[in-house]
């Protein structure tokens, strides 16, 4: 686990899904795992560790890889692994089922030469591959197109493909169900996903094939296009077609041009417009949002803006929260799509036109004004009404605002009309409790905490950011005095642990625990303290001292107690213990 960790950079592997940037001695974005207008996630390359101050996600590179890819802590170990060439030891593989190590290794091996296979079917003599062929050229593409972007085939047969991967000895039945590469009927029979279809591989990031899309050119009947189900590799909500030949071109820009088809994707980046992205055939998701708000400053929609269009473009502005962010539209004339538009007027017309893009409200209120007219009050409220959810959804107040007064004057109604409308039952943000952080991050403890529990943990920080602390504290302090159960655990486990891993490997020792939140907090904020080790000793201090106090003040009680029960004999027995209590009292 140490040498995946140790081949696998966090601040590497975070930058290949977040745009980060050096802040002192650590790095920070926006967090992947929430929506967020200020960054607060934090990487500590020193540490090899992350921690979001907002929601409180934390760990190492194992962990942010198996959250971000929604897959569990082993399965993201195994596939860091495989990244790195690495191979995992047999006493831990065995810890594994044989089909938690091989489910990556042989997904991502099956779909990869599932794509080659598909793209030699495409270039072959048959009639079949001809005919899809032909479909390609007449779309506008080249062979050196098909072969840049791995186009390819399927057979229209339903069982030519998957026959042909069983006959290899390669690969299962269940390894191809696992794939999404073919359906299973209910009596069992498999048929080919994809069957009479050109197909589409989708890579992920770092260029492997984690699934297909399909478009179908003679079946009738059968959907036009068709996607990969989810898998272990393919999860639709995260995936962008093109991403592979697209982030370094996006990250360069700092804009993002998105589309709807493979086609507007394919047809655009041949003709050197590089920063375009496609959705695999589904809406905009907020992991989608959080790569675009954590790597650009402007996003393009190039969707048809047809009805439908505009009221699924407003559904995707409603996720974003990046303030700032500029959000516009395209829409072409005398073109379904951008595949259309660039295939017919060419590059440099269409760069002329992107050039122009509109900001998507203002995009809204003329298409307004136009659906419903503005001749009467009647068509100006019906244009209210339809914008309202809009305006709501707009995340800065300035440019809400903005509108609001535009459109009062272009519509020549009260201004005080529409912002009641607006802000009717619109709830305003407020800023969470608790104290703030120089670092941006929430103060580990409310300020309401007693000295007990704000120094107990002070001491876990200390022990959790430095273990050569740890007999320091065993001689100083007397664990039955420690009220705090994270304290008392961590000290369970750091006596319990191997050196290797209270050195090398304190994250995985903190993940093992019910209180993983506070031990990642603490592991990622460091000691304010420039001396860390008399900062330590004074904390001892601090708390055996609270200990003297709350046995003098627990003493004087039963004194009271004693006094009106009439016990002298006690009250002075007692009252001696106070005594030699506060003269120890430092």
């Amino acid at each position: 686990v140490v040498n995946v960790k140790n081949n696998n950079d966090i601040v590497g592997t975070i930058s290949n899904y977040a745009s980060v940037k050096k802040s002192g001695k650590n790095y920070m974005t926006n967090c992947p795992f929430h929506l967020e207008k200020t960054p607060s996630f934090n990487i500590n390359p020193e540490k090899q560790f992350f921690y979001c101050f907002g929601c409180q996600a934390g760990g190492d590179v194992i962990k942010f890889v198996s959250m971000i890819e929604n897959i569990s802590y082993k399965e993201a170990l195994i596939k860091l692994a495989g990244v790195q060439g690495i191979e995992l030891p047999a006493g831990l593989v065995s810890n594994f089922s044989s089909e938690e190590t091989d489910k990556f290794k042989i997904i991502y091996n099956l779909l990869g030469e599932a794509s080659l296979y598909f793209f030699e079917v495409l270039a072959s003599a048959s009639k079949e591959a001809e005919t899809a062929r032909n479909y390609l050229y007449m779309r506008g593409l080249k062979n050196e197109d098909i072969e840049q972007y791995m186009l390819g085939y399927c057979f229209a047969s339903p069982a030519k493909f998957h026959e042909a991967v069983l006959k290899s000895g390669k690969y299962s039945a269940a390894d191809l169900e696992r794939s999404g590469l073919v359906v299973k009927t209910d009596s069992g029979r498999y048929f080919d996903r994809f069957f009479g279809r050109v197909i589409f591989p989708i890579f992920d990031r770092t260029s492997k094939v984690i699934g297909f899309g399909g478009r179908t050119i003679q079946l009738e009947g059968s959907p036009k296009y068709l996607n990969s189900p989810e898998t272990a590799v393919y999860k639709k909500n995260s995936a962008f077609y093109g991403i592979n030949m697209a982030h370094d071109a996006i990250i360069r820009s700092k804009e993002v041009i998105l589309v709807e088809g493979y086609f507007d994707f394919i047809s655009l980046h041949r003709n050197g417009i590089q920063n375009v992205l496609a959705t695999c055939g589904t809406a905009l998701s907020p992991y989608h949002v959080k790569y675009i708000e954590n790597n650009v400053n402007k996003v393009i929609f190039l969707y048809d803006m047809d009805e439908a269009g505009i009221r699924a473009t407003m559904k995707n502005f409603e996720l974003f929260s990046k303030p700032g962010l500029n959000i516009s539209v395209v829409k072409f004339e005398g073109a379904k799509d951008a595949d259309e538009f660039i295939n017919k007027h060419g590059l440099e017309r269409t760069g002329a036109v992107l050039s122009k893009a509109v900001p998507f409200t203002r995009f809204l209120v003329d298409y307004a004004y136009n659906k419903f007219g503005r001749r009467d009050i009647e068509s100006k409220t019906a244009i209210i009404n339809f914008l309202n959810p809009h305006l709501r959804s707009i995340s800065s107040e300035i440019s809400r605002n903005q509108y609001i007064t535009t459109l009062a004057q272009e519509l020549a109604i009260a201004e005080d009309g529409i912002r009641e409308l607006v802000f009717k039952g619109m709830k305003t943000s407020a800023q969470g409790g608790g104290t703030v952080r120089e670092d941006g991050g929430a103060a580990i403890l409310s300020p309401d905490a007693s000295l007990r529990r704000k120094t107990e943990v002070d001491l876990l920080h200390s022990l959790i950011q430095n273990i050569d602390f740890l007999p320091l504290f065993l001689a100083g302090v007397n664990p039955e005095t420690v009220k705090s159960p994270e304290l008392l655990q961590m000290l369970e486990m750091m006596l319990g642990a191997d050196n290797l891993s209270l050195t090398e490997d304190m994250q995985s020792l903190c993940a093992q625990s019910e209180y993983a939140p506070l031990y990642n907090k603490l592991l990622a904020v460091p000691l304010a303290s420039e001396n860390a080790s008399k900062y330590f000793e004074d904390l001892i201090t601090k708390f055996n001292n609270i200990i003297r106090k709350e046995n003098i003040d627990e003493l004087k009680m039963k004194i009271r107690e004693a006094e009106t029960a009439g016990d002298v004999e006690t009250s002075k027995q007692l009252l001696m213990k106070v005594s030699a209590l506060q003269k120890d009292n430092v």
